[in-house]
């Protein structure tokens, strides 16, 4: 038994994913993969031979960096990506796996034989990946024509709730406004807030949402009467853009189109002098923060 155990393959695993603690396998957790590949424990401080994983995010999911240094031999790597990090988790522990002891990959099928059928012993399935939930933060500029008179300029802050880095459920505020427009009525100015709810979805960087809410706005002028109020308003529409994601911070451009449910527009009893489009549009920047 002691020679066994002595001709076992043994490594040290060096494992990091800064700031996807919340997201990835730990380092226990893949050494644990590897284990149960394996059927023991490789891993050991003194062993001859090095493994150094190194995981981060990029734009179309997740990615590792694999290296493995043992004394008197060139160093090797190998780099992995996927879209979830546990099924990254899953990749890395093969490759380890199949590093230390090529054998342990599943044969191919020998030829048919005669052979005794025996009982075999029935093992439970593995229990099933829990799926993980994320938070992820964002604000920016935003860019809006043809709710207002004018070329509306603003800002917004919204938040989200995200499963497995693919769907996501958040909310949206925004205030903007618009400089006065020459009018036949005279100078016609906008001001007024958004709430939205969303439903979005991502893939390897590229995002869309359906979206929907109601505000509020109001209009001032030269002929417009002081403390008419604001208007209330509601819309819904989508957006779509792209995410470039870094390790805590991403940045992203969307383009969104919305729907008024009630357009807003200003009249005399002779003429109509400015009215909504029945179809908006925004230009939308964001810094997204994933705490």
């Amino acid at each position: 038994m002691a020679l066994l155990l002595a001709a076992l393959p043994t490594a040290r695993l060096e494992y990091r994913a800064p700031g996807l603690e919340s997201r990835c396998p730990s380092s226990e957790q893949v050494a644990e993969r590897v284990s149960a590949r394996l059927g023991h424990v490789p891993f050991e401080a003194g062993a001859p031979r090095q493994i150094r994983v190194a995981v981060e995010r990029v734009a179309t999911g997740f990615a590792a960096h694999v290296e493995v240094e043992a004394r008197g031999q060139p160093t090797t790597s190998r780099d992995l990506t996927s879209p979830s990090c546990e099924e990254l988790g899953d990749s890395i522990a093969l490759l380890i796996a199949l590093v230390l002891d090529p054998l342990s990959a599943p044969p191919e099928s020998p030829a048919p034989q005669p052979v005794v059928v025996a009982p075999v012993e029935s093992r439970p399935a593995p229990p099933p990946v829990p799926r993980r939930w994320s938070a992820l933060l964002w604000a920016g500029p935003v860019l809006a024509v043809g709710a207002s008179p004018n070329l509306a300029v603003g800002g917004r802050l919204g938040g989200a709730l995200e499963l497995d880095g693919q769907l996501a459920f958040g909310l949206e505020g925004r205030l903007q406004g618009s400089p006065a427009a020459a009018t036949a009525f005279g100078s016609l100015a906008a001001a007024g807030g958004l709430g939205l709810a969303l439903v979005c979805a991502r893939w390897r960087g590229l995002g869309g949402c359906l979206e929907g809410g109601g505000g509020a706005t109001s209009l001032s002028g030269d002929r417009v009467a002081t403390g008419s109020g604001a208007l209330p308003l509601a819309v819904a529409g989508l957006r779509a853009g792209y995410l470039l994601a870094f390790s805590r911070l991403g940045l992203s451009l969307e383009l969104e189109l919305l729907v008024p449910f009630n357009r807003l527009s200003v009249a005399t009893p002779e003429a109509v002098i400015w009215s909504a489009a029945p179809v908006t549009g925004a230009l939308l920047l964001s810094v997204v923060i994933f705490p």
